[in-house]
């Protein structure tokens, strides 16, 4: 993965002036990821709109609001690609190594959200995975109105 974005998720609307910037993460030799940066205008519309591809099935995104919708599709076809590919692994392991690694790509793409972070205020306050962005979303419920803050892009 070259690179990625890590998207600020509050509950509360964001002035600009507390929007993450690169600054905020530790980068380089022995860090999560090897630098960080701001993004332009037009990087950030891009991202937003990455951002809504993203989310389809877990939230809906009018302009810098993310509502969280009923999740329960995402998980019925997230869990529905994993145990498909697992019953093709089960088959026969050792001659299904390529249909295991689909199982983890199937993983790193739908619940991971293909390498993008989630920096949630107030919730986990650090820059992590798309499944603690799900399950956060799972526990707030449906109807439940985010706030999009800074994005930074990032290199792993």
């Amino acid at each position: 993965m070259a690179h990625s974005s890590i998207y600020q998720i509050s509950f509360e609307p964001l002035h600009k002036d507390e929007w993450i910037t690169p600054d905020d993460f530790y980068q380089g030799y022995d860090a999560m990821f090897e630098y960080a940066t701001d993004l332009d205008k037009d990087e950030r519309r891009d991202a937003l709109k990455h951002l809504t591809k993203i989310l389809k099935g877990v939230c809906t995104r009018k302009g810098h609001t993310l509502t969280i919708v009923n999740m329960e599709k995402f998980w019925k076809r997230w869990n529905n690609a994993i145990r498909k590919q697992l019953d093709v692994v089960k088959e026969n392991p050792l001659k299904n190594q390529e249909e295991l690694r689909r199982v983890e790509y199937t993983y790193e793409m739908t619940h991971k959200g293909v390498g993008d972070l989630f920096y949630i205020d107030n919730w986990n306050n650090c820059a992590d995975y798309f499944n603690s962005f799900c399950n956060m979303c799972r526990d707030k419920g449906e109807g439940t109105k985010l706030y999009i803050g800074g994005i930074v892009g990032f290199h792993w």
